[in-house]
């Protein structure tokens, strides 16, 4: 059987019958940027223009209307090929315009007499490239993608299962080479003489099969790598268009499932005084007129009002390091992908119309703040408009839905009659508009939100209790990552995240992972002090942790 695929015009043979959405995944053609893979989020629609005219199933239904199902729209999760077929991508046509958007772009201009660095953030969900000149610590710019290894599952543990092989091993690295180069080639010219580095960032899966290198020993536990990073390597040889002479920088592992990101987190969330102030004994920044009184001056104010601090990255892996004094604890959590918008029916990442906050107005009713179009309720006639909501603005929800007493404790829909009628509550969904719109917020949702707010909750409550420090004694919390950059920090206080202290001790540093990777290759001082850092950091297993199994259950209470 043959299938054509439109307007890619490519033809695949299929040798029997199969799902389309396995056949796609086969061949590395990706029909949207998250996808839940359980007929729910309608995010792989497509057109059968040719073969097949079955019948819709049950789930097709559910989730296409009347108007999409006489136009033969299908789902390609629950579409089965059975003979010669071709369908059109109806993504395609957004897909052209940002194409014709990209290459109207133009690159960012570099100059000869200054060094720059390229940094590519590896992350489960997505991949973020950022270009980054010495002597600032803010990128210049920076370019996102989806990680395409998603078809292969949505987080490290299914990657590594697929990895039974080889030659699908090898199949994962190129698909991730092949993406960060598409990225850096929108943000500069590769090959450019200024260019002095590119530092890989990421957690220790992503990272090797960047590499290509076994992951089998972190799919079980105890969780080995086999690799430690803290190694420079040539650019050239893992992406075509870096000169002979452009290094290509691994910053060290911590352990387990913490990697890279979680060790650049931490050296950008160190203040850089106390940071100098930190390695004076192991003489790597100081030259050899320092003496006691001058190493003391440098010790700043902030570094002294922080003794303890956790930096926590959220993201489908929440990393979280505990410091105090100069000890460091440091654990990885599996969220899951719900922070990522991913696991929620209607999650989408920032973009246009779709809701990125939600609260309660002085009138008492639920607005949602839409990127591009402002403030809206339930009731607008814009609301049509809206396609989704990222996970911040699904946080905002659970919490708005905990307050009107829609929600109980433990996470479940109260029946209220008239409570329901007012809000359109439906077979245990939430519908955010009750004029024309199906974009609601289910059970499963709400779930999925407590699980993740729970590991990331658990995970830093575990590090505390090992050295018996109360969330009161904590001076500072960092909060990086997407997510952590953009959520309501009282809702995510009020849901039970994070603690219920004074909110300006929590400080947002946006991509924590990218700003530290990036002094790796501006800056020999600090590729050494990373060095060093990795081997004072103890790590924890938060998997045969009693105490981490304990405060999870409690924790996903509301």
């Amino acid at each position: 059987m043959k299938l054509v695929i439109l307007p890619d015009n490519i033809t695949i043979d299929v040798p029997g019958p199969e799902k389309l959405m396995s056949v796609l995944k086969k061949h590395n053609i990706l029909l949207a940027e998250d996808l839940c893979g359980s007929g729910t989020c309608g995010r792989c629609k497509v057109v059968v223009t040719r073969g097949n005219r079955s019948e819709p199933t049950e789930k097709e239904k559910e989730v296409l209307s009347e108007a999409e199902l006489s136009e033969s729209v299908r789902l390609a999760c629950d579409f089965m090929i059975t003979e010669d077929t071709c369908i059109f991508r109806t993504n395609a046509k957004n897909e052209m315009k940002s194409r014709s958007a990209l290459l109207e772009s133009r690159k960012i201009n570099i100059r000869n007499d200054m060094d720059y660095a390229l940094v590519a953030d590896i992350g489960t969900t997505n991949i973020e490239c950022g270009l980054f000149v010495k002597g600032r610590m803010k990128p210049l710019g920076t370019v996102t993608a989806p990680n395409p290894q998603r078809l292969m599952g949505p987080d490290v543990i299914s990657r590594i299962a697929y990895c039974s092989n080889e030659i699908k091993r090898r199949q994962l690295s190129k698909m991730v080479r092949s993406c960060v180069k598409n990225l850096l080639e929108k943000l500069v010219c590769t090959n450019n003489d200024s260019i002095k580095g590119l530092v890989l960032c990421g957690n220790p899966t992503m990272i090797q099969l960047f590499l290509d290198m076994p992951v089998e020993g972190l799919g079980r536990y105890p969780f080995t790598t086999g690799y430690n990073g803290n190694e420079v390597l040539k650019a050239g040889g893992f992406i075509e268009g870096f000169g002979e002479n452009v290094k290509l920088y691994v910053p060290p592992f911590i352990g387990g499932h913490l990697g890279a990101d979680a060790l650049s987190c931490l050296y950008a969330a160190l203040d850089q005084p106390g940071r100098k102030d930190m390695f004076k004994n192991d003489k790597i920044s100081q030259t050899n007129t320092d003496t006691g009184n001058e190493a003391a001056a440098r010790k700043s104010e902030k570094n002294d009002r922080y003794e303890n601090m956790l930096i926590v990255d959220i993201g489908t892996n929440a990393e979280i390091i505990l410091k105090t004094g100069n000890e460091f604890l440091a654990a990885s959590a599996a969220a899951g992908p719900a922070f990522e918008g991913m696991g929620l029916k209607y999650g989408r990442k920032f973009d246009e119309d779709v809701i990125t906050g939600a609260g309660i107005d002085e009138d008492g009713r639920i607005f949602y703040q839409v990127f591009g179009t402002g403030r809206i309720h339930g009731g607008d006639n814009s609301f049509g408009r809206v396609k989704g909501f990222t996970a911040s603005a699904a946080l905002d929800i659970l919490c708005i839905l905990r307050k009107l007493k829609l929600l109980d404790r433990f996470g479940t829909f109260v029946r209220n009659d008239k409570k329901c009628a007012e809000y359109d509550i439906i077979d245990k969904s939430f519908y955010l508009s009750y004029s024309n719109s199906k974009i609601n917020i289910s059970q499963g949702d709400i779930r999925n939100l407590q699980l993740a707010k729970s590991a990331v909750r658990s995970g830093m409550d575990t590090l505390l209790s090992h050295k018996e420090i109360e969330a009161g004694a904590i001076d500072r919390i960092v909060l990086a990552g997407a997510f952590g950059n953009n959520m309501n920090l009282a809702n995510a206080v009020n849901s039970g995240m994070l603690y219920d202290i004074p909110l300006d001790r929590y400080e947002l540093i946006g991509n924590g992972a990218m700003l530290g990777a990036a002094a790796a290759a501006l800056d020999e001082d600090a590729w050494r002090e990373m060095s060093v850092l990795a081997r004072r950091v103890k790590h924890v297993e938060l998997g045969e942790d009693r105490i981490f199994t304990e405060r999870f259950v409690e924790n996903i209470n509301l």
